[in-house]
């Protein structure tokens, strides 16, 4: 505990920002289109999105793949070292070896460990993505978490200022409360000098991290104005929950990891 306090205290000296929602992030150095039978590297990791700032991954509890026919299978999760800008440091990752067998949709489900937040909160997360091989076939599936990111926008293809509507499901059921936020990663750290400004030079905050709410039905409607892979999330609590020796306010995190390409017009052909 004492490490984790001296660690935040030196992170806000030389960081001097309101810290932003850690999340286990998925993405790849390309996009979320793969090939059939042929290798895709899928990376996963612990951060920041919009400020580029990196922390240890602990190993999740389950990590696995439900293929266009709705089958599910365990994955192996290699540990790949992630290089953070922020305190030039190596922070602990993991890599996928991905080789699709059949054409059509993959959905990549990670149940997250256990992770005590700044706010002495306890959170658990629950992460996926969507993966197109060739052939449309299977984006309904979805990975069955408690807590869960529902697409009924085809969760890949979209472009620049495309949007995803969706819907967010607590066991099964419309989530009736809450709100969904949206964040695009960062693929360096950003230092403080170079954040966004409004017009009093205060940094602008709600430009890095988008929110809206919840309708009566559990759905929203988030647009993109960047390419990039972006990260959907919402949270809720369920009450208490012991951690080390002692209780804490326990939440449970959704996030949906999808890619948006840059506009037609601007690709490089």
């Amino acid at each position: 505990m004492r490490k984790k306090v001296v660690f935040w205290l030196l992170a806000f000296l030389f960081f001097p920002l309101p810290l932003f929602s850690a999340l286990i992030f998925i993405s790849s150095p390309s996009d979320n289109y793969a090939r059939y039978k042929k290798e895709k590297i899928i990376y996963l990791g612990y951060a920041e999105p919009a400020f580029g700032v990196l922390y240890d991954l602990k190993p999740p509890l389950k990590s696995f793949l439900i293929d266009p026919d709705g089958n599910k299978t365990k994955l192996t999760l290699f540990r790949k070292l992630l290089f953070d800008e922020a305190l030039n440091m190596e922070r602990i990752g993991y890599k996928i070896n991905f080789i699709p067998r059949k054409k059509g949709d993959y959905v990549l489900c990670i149940q997250g460990n256990y992770y005590l937040n700044p706010q002495y909160k306890v959170v658990q997360q629950f992460a996926k993505a969507y993966f197109h091989v060739e052939i449309e076939k299977g984006w309904h599936n979805t990975c069955g978490f408690p807590l869960e990111i529902v697409p009924y926008t085809r969760p890949y293809g979209i472009e620049e200022g495309g949007i995803l509507w969706g819907k967010v499901l607590y066991y099964g059921k419309a989530l009736e409360n809450g709100t969904v936020k949206a964040e695009l990663l960062s693929p360096n750290f950003i230092p403080w000098q170079r954040l966004p400004r409004d017009a009093e030079g205060e940094v602008n905050y709600p430009i890095l991290r988008k929110e809206v709410k919840l309708s009566q039905d559990g759905d929203f409607v988030i647009n993109f104005e960047k390419p990039g892979w972006w990260v959907i999330y919402t949270a809720m609590p369920r009450g208490l929950k012991t951690y080390g020796n002692q209780k804490y306010p326990f939440f449970l995190r959704s996030l949906l990891w999808i890619y948006v390409f840059p506009e037609s017009s601007k690709r490089i052909h």
